[in-house]
Parts: C-alpha cells; sequence; structure tokens
C-alpha cells in the first residue's frame, strides 16, 4: 500500500456549482485508491454547529429570505447580512467557528486515523459564501481571512473554472447566471492571490480527471 503523505490535510477541489466537483473527486479517488491509497470522501458543505440562532433571528430580521427557483422548484436561502454592517461581522465570526468546527471532525481527525483526504469543495468555496453573504472582498486582508488563508496553506487545492453558461447549463439547482459569474470572478480573484492552480473544467471529463491527476502527481511523487 503506498504511504499516505503527510504534508497536506486534504486533496480539495473547489470552484462554482456545476463546475464537475463531484464528479472529478470520485474519478481521483478510484485513481488513488487503485494506487493503494487508503482515501476519505469528505462533501465540505458549511454545517452549523453555534450559528442557528443566529440564523433564526437573521430570519425573523430580514436578513435572510427564503426562494424558489423556478427552474428546479427547488427553495434556497439568500443572505443579506451586508445590509447591516454589525450583522455582517457577528456572522463572519460565527461561520468561521463553523468552518473551524467542521474542517476538524470532518478532514483533522480522518486525517489523523491515516487518511487521504479528498474533499469536494473546501474552505475555499467557504471564503466565497462568505465574501458574498457579507458584500467584503478585502477578506483575505482581515484577520479572519489571514485564518482560514493559513488552512488552505495546509491541504493541496484545485480550481476547477468552468464557463458560467456551462455551469449553468448543467445544474437546475442554481439560482441565475449572475449568481455564478460573481461568484465565478471571485473564485479566479483568490485563485489568482493565494497562488493556487486552476484547470479549465470546459473539457471532456476524462481530460479534466487526467489534468487533475497529473497535478496531483507532480504535487507530491507519494502517489506515483
Amino acid at each position: 500500500m503506498i504511504r499516505s503523505p503527510k504534508h497536506h490535510g486534504a486533496i480539495c477541489l473547489c470552484g462554482i456549482d456545476g463546475s464537475g466537483k463531484t464528479t472529478q473527486i470520485l474519478l481521483l479517488m478510484r485513481s488513488l485508491c487503485g494506487r493503494g491509497l487508503k482515501c476519505s470522501y469528505v462533501w465540505f458543505r458549511w454545517t452549523p454547529f453555534i450559528s442557528y440562532p443566529f440564523l433564526a433571528l437573521c430570519r425573523v430580521l430580514g436578513y435572510t429570505k427564503l426562494k424558489i427557483n423556478p427552474r428546479s422548484s427547488s427553495c434556497f436561502s439568500e443572505h443579506l447580512f451586508y445590509r447591516n454592517r454589525a450583522v455582517a461581522r457577528l456572522w463572519t465570526w460565527f461561520f468561521t467557528f463553523d468552518i473551524c468546527m467542521h474542517y476538524l471532525l470532518r478532514v483533522k481527525i480522518r486525517r489523523g486515523l491515516g487518511y487521504q483526504i479528498l474533499c469536494d469543495r473546501f474552505v475555499l468555496d467557504a471564503i466565497v459564501d462568505l465574501i458574498h453573504d457579507t458584500n467584503k472582498y478585502d477578506i483575505l486582508g482581515t484577520a479572519i481571512g489571514k485564518f482560514l488563508s493559513d488552512l488552505l496553506k495546509q491541504s493541496m487545492i484545485i480550481v476547477l473554472d468552468v464557463n458560467e453558461y456551462e455551469a449553468f447549463r448543467r445544474k437546475e439547482d442554481i439560482p441565475s447566471i449572475d449568481y455564478l459569474r460573481a461568484r465565478r470572478a471571485s473564485y479566479l480573484r483568490l485563485a489568482q492571490a493565494i497562488e493556487l492552480p486552476i484547470i479549465d473544467g470546459n473539457k471532456k471529463p476524462e481530460e479534466v480527471h487526467q489534468a487533475i491527476l497529473d497535478k496531483v502527481m507532480s504535487h507530491d511523487k507519494t502517489f506515483c
């Protein structure tokens, strides 16, 4: 069996909804398991640990609105925390605490058990969500942003970039093209600022998989 490398907490695929993260992380898992690596899949979406009371209050105050996607008839929450500076600041702290707990329970502990963690979404996706919930586009320059950036440095992050129109075509539960366009811009801006690799997700799935696998292999020879 290949020994799991020690220097990164996880291998993570990040990007807008519809970029192919789930498909590609499962393909990567199959490839690495085929090489004898002990892998564990993690869907790293934000999970509330202490935020429920705050979110309930925001619903009452009108800073969170429940909307229906006309394409899929599914419901989604729109956060308008940026309308109140105090609310935005509180949400940043609550959100960050929840992300840290999620990281500890889903990544850190499993990593300690000897698994190579493969994350479908990661802290980078959480940062993008936080940016658009609070309109804090300079978040990397804040204490919270620097702390979250340190979590990123402990893992291998790959950004899948897909044209927003292609992503919108792929998934029916995406609210709008504008939603994707704004978040895609944030991913690309953050990837450039943190110097993260970007892979074109518009290509055929097998081509994208090979590009990701090549990136992983070149990053750590332990996988070879």
